[in-house]
Parts: C-alpha cells; structure tokens; sequence
C-alpha cells in the first residue's frame, strides 16, 4: 500500500471471533490489524447479527451515531450503530445494526439452506448505514475494501447515490471475491462476443460447468472491420455470433438461470432508448425459446 493512502475503510460480511472462524472471516479479522499495524488509520464495519453475544464481546451502542432512519422499500428502518474492540489486536469494530434485519440468529440463510428473502434490502440496509456512519464521522477514507457479498452494494451507491459527496470524492474501491457459489457472472454475449478473441461460447461452457453463471444475457451482434460493432438481429444469420450454438451450450451445462435477450434495435418505427427496442427484444426472446 502506497504511503499515500493513509485512512483505509474495511467493509465486512464476517470478522473472527465474533462469528465463526472462516478463511473470510478470518481476513476480516487479520487483514485491518496488518494494516494498523502499518501505521495506517482503519475504519472496520460489520452488520450485528443475532448470533452475536453482545455481553461476551462488550458492545455498545454508539449514541451520537445512532438515532437516523433509513428508508427501504417506503419503511423507515431505525439504524443502529454499536462498537467493540478485539484487545489482542487493539482494533474497534462497528456494527450495523437494526432489529428486523440482523436480530436472527442465521447470517444469511434460512433454516433448510436457501437465502433468507430479504437478503437484498439487508445488503442496501448495511451499505447505506456504513456510508451514513463514515460521514457523521467526517471521516474521509481514500480506500474502501469490501469484503464478502452483504457489501458488494457499496460500490453501486458510492458510483451513484454518494457520487458527489466530498467525504468520498477521493475513495478508491477494492472488492475482494472469494470461493463462494454465491459468486457468480452475469454474461453477456453482446459485452463479451463483440470481439473476435472471444470464445462466447466456451465461456458458458466454462463456467456454466462450474455453476457460476447467474444471469445469461443473449443478443447478437454484427462485428465491423474496424473492430467496433453494431446491434443487429437476435437470429444467428443477422450477425456474428452462433445463437444457437450459444443456447445449446447453456442447455447442455444445464443452465437453470435468468435469461433474457437483453438488447435489441430500434424497427417498426418505434422510438425509445437506443439499444433496447421492445419489438426486437420480444423477437429475441420467441427466437431463444
């Protein structure tokens, strides 16, 4: 880490010991101290789940943080901010906190193994309530590090929302991946086949076999000579990628996903938004199925 970067916000699914120990939650854990220890200044989040014993590991809750109303989905959701420290490495830790989306004992699943529905609105509650905490800090960090899938949302409302917030005018983002099914792709034939030194196709092939597909987005494209490339029909004959051979390949990695046509032209006369013409797109769609 350059001598530049001198304040450095760590953004946690998991951190060791107050949840079990993982290779995840142990980078939680050891990572921000290594960075302490480098006479760096740290800021460490994690959300406040239920199976946190807030008695055994000394949190409190932080007054002059807490008491701010976070509105998800038209509900205000109370948000509150707690804090503790690991003594052995003489690091503080805030937790995010809210009655309806962190009191159940489970992190993120549900009791027979699937997600817990509002998995969703408890990411956006966690990266909001992070982002509120660091301004009433007026604490400006000029690197973010995300750590595990509950803060991958953070990137999105830094980008959008906070994009012109001076606390995070000069933040740099890191978001660590790790080996987790959970992580997945979204491909897209358009973005990633408008090139020849692509292989769209053995890309599904590829990581359709290891289950990490998520979402398939489907178009065709004509691709120039000069290298760029332009929208055209869903149907293979009307550009340069084998459609067809793109749909075999998801049906014969056994592809149980989302997937859409994605873009489509402008025909019939209809006017809109270019590259996403409904006309086009719902032949796309009657041509994959």
């Amino acid at each position: 880490m350059g001598d530049s970067a001198k304040r450095v916000l760590f953004v946690n699914s998991e951190i060791f010991p107050y949840v079990p120990e993982t290779f995840e939650s142990s980078c939680g854990r050891r990572l921000p101290q290594g960075i302490q220890e480098r006479k760096k200044e740290i800021r460490s989040f994690m959300p406040k789940y239920g199976c946190i014993n807030e008695r055994k590991n000394q949190l409190h809750e932080v007054i002059r943080l807490s008491g701010m109303n976070i509105i998800i989905n038209d509900v205000d959701r109370p948000l509150v901010i707690k804090v503790a420290s690991i003594p052995t490495a003489r690091m503080q830790v805030y937790f995010i906190d809210n009655e309806d989306y962190f009191h159940r004992k489970a992190l993120f699943r549900e009791e027979d193994g699937s997600f817990c529905p509002d998995n969703a609105e408890r990411a956006i509650f966690f990266a909001r309530g992070v982002l509120e905490t660091v301004k009433k800090l007026r604490w400006a960090p000029d690197i973010i590090h995300c750590h595990g899938w509950i803060s991958h949302v953070l990137p999105l409302y830094l980008k959008k929302a906070y994009s012109n917030d001076p606390i995070f005018a000069s933040s740099k983002v890191i978001l660590s991946l790790y080996d987790d099914k959970h992580h997945g792709l979204t491909l897209c034939s358009g973005s990633l086949g408008c090139t020849k030194a692509n292989d769209y196709t053995a890309m599904v092939r590829k990581y359709g076999a290891m289950g990490r597909i998520h979402f398939a987005h489907v178009r065709n494209i004509k691709i120039l000579d000069d290298g760029g490339f332009e929208e055209s029909g869903h149907y293979s004959p009307c550009g340069s990628l084998d459609v067809v051979g793109i749909l075999k390949a998801y049906h014969d990695v056994g592809f149980d996903g989302y997937l859409r046509p994605d873009h489509g032209r402008m025909i019939w006369g209809e006017q809109g938004k270019p590259g996403y013409g409904l006309y086009d797109r719902a032949l796309g769609a009657m041509y994959m199925a």
